[in-house]
């Protein structure tokens, strides 16, 4: 690659590892990045309690969430979930489905069998997309299905239907 590899290294002090190489420029081969036209909506009379194990995952879901005007709850796995449904109603809960302690699916049966005055809307968060996975989800009683990474377009679409 019309480079060269070295090492800058001190005894006591630690070792600097640098490289060279020639690349092509690529401004001229990036993707354009799409407009929205449509304005964010305002989701903000949403009560939201968003279930996920992984601290990145809850920054970025939060700061989606926050876009629209809603500041959810959290928690970081179905025990949490369950025992946030004993004090509060939420009208939305964005459900992983690989958490600690109590995974997302069974969580979700357990609110659908023990939750009888007011359901919310469960909208599964999750990196499998097949079809069997889908299946699942709402057999445990899921309303709706979003893919990770999650995106703006996707989750504001989901939580559209919660309105519906």
């Amino acid at each position: 690659m019309n480079g060269r590899i070295w090492l800058e290294s001190e005894a006591g002090q630690g070792s600097t590892f640098r490289f060279t190489f020639k690349a092509e420029q690529l401004a001229d081969r990036l993707p354009e990045v799409p407009i929205h036209d449509e304005p964010i909506p305002d989701m903000g009379h949403l009560r939201v309690l968003l279930a996920e194990d992984h601290q990145i995952n809850r920054l970025l879901v939060g700061k989606i969430l926050n876009r629209v005007n809603i500041e959810p709850d959290f928690a970081c796995d179905g025990v949490e979930v369950l025992e946030r449904l004993k004090t509060q109603s939420y009208d939305v809960i964005l459900m992983d489905l690989q958490m600690p302690n109590m995974d997302g699916l069974t969580a979700a049966h357990h609110i659908r069998a023990n939750y009888k005055s007011k359901q919310p809307y469960i909208i599964a968060l999750t990196a499998n997309v097949f079809a069997e996975d889908k299946a699942k989800c709402y057999a445990a009683g899921m309303n709706d299905f979003v893919s990770k990474p999650v995106t703006m377009d996707g989750l504001v679409s989901a939580l559209k239907k919660v309105d519906m």
